[in-house]
């Protein structure tokens, strides 16, 4: 999955992207909501504060049935890996037309949101 939103922001950037380029970045301990959306089902994990465990919505267009779990160590370490997104290799310019002219659709959209621009609650 990760490599899939790698290649559409890669082919996508208008400068020059070397492999081991940040394309994406924030810090994990202030992700209140991740959105993960492909065309047949989506995962939103959220947390009304950094300092709580998140929960898990997952839902499927196949079985229109909604699931919801607490996150455990494997949310954890799917967190962390996508919410550090790097380039692992540049793609030429042959490769990035190819991949944008045969992207009909976005394979995935993820949408991720902190606490860094919200007032702190007491």
């Amino acid at each position: 999955m990760t490599a899939l939103v790698l290649a559409a922001l890669v082919a996508a950037a208008p400068a020059r992207v070397e492999a081991g380029d940040e394309l994406f970045a924030v810090d994990p301990r202030v992700v209140t909501e991740l959105t993960v959306v492909a065309p047949d089902w989506r995962l939103t994990a959220l947390r009304w504060d950094p300092r709580d465990p998140f929960t898990l919505v997952f839902s499927s267009r196949k079985d229109r049935v909604v699931r919801t779990c607490k996150a455990g160590p494997a949310f954890q370490r799917a967190l962390a890996a996508l919410t550090t997104l790097k380039a692992r290799r540049a793609l030429s310019p042959e490769e990035g037309a190819r991949v944008r002219a045969a992207q009909t659709r976005p394979l995935l959209r993820l949408t991720v949101a902190d606490s860094s621009h919200c007032a702190a609650s007491s």
